[in-house]
């Protein structure tokens, strides 16, 4: 009687702290739940403090704008050409962007607003041509283009 008392409460135990998220999967028998991504940064917390995250790798909600010498993130909440940043992406970012848009390319002028996790970085502007890369004091090198917000 007490060890099959003593089983309905570790059962009882097992499942409030699956139900809590206090126990992982693997101590039950199956897979471990990944971890969550924290949330993203919002663009001007990453332009307004550049000094912080240089030259780290950081997850960031912002608009991509396109213009014909590159993209780049800007912000109308954090204005000013220093807070603009230089946006190195692929041909892989851009076929992920166009299916997350739900188009066969992608639209360079659509200037959605992504969630996106990249190598961050000031620099010292070269100015040996007209791209956006050469002319801006951040930087930022596309990794993983997880999504479009709108």
């Amino acid at each position: 009687m007490r060890n099959s008392a003593l089983a309905g409460i570790c059962g009882v135990v097992v499942i409030i702290g699956a139900a809590c998220g206090t126990v992982s999967r693997s101590e039950t028998g199956g897979a471990e739940r990944a971890p969550q991504a924290p949330p993203p940064l919002q663009y001007c917390e990453l332009a307004n403090h550049p000094e912080k995250y240089d030259g780290q790798t950081v997850r960031v909600a912002a608009t991509l704008y396109f213009m014909m010498h590159g993209y780049k993130f800007r912000d109308r909440h954090c204005p000013g050409d220093e807070k603009e940043t230089a946006v190195l992406l692929n041909a892989d970012h851009e076929a992920k962007l166009a299916r997350e848009t739900g188009s066969e390319e992608y639209n360079p002028w659509s200037f959605p607003k992504i969630i996106t996790t990249g190598k961050f970085r000031r620099v010292t502007p070269s100015r040996k041509s007209d791209s956006v890369a050469d002319n801006s004091d951040l930087i930022f090198e596309m990794e993983v283009v997880e999504g479009v917000i709108k």
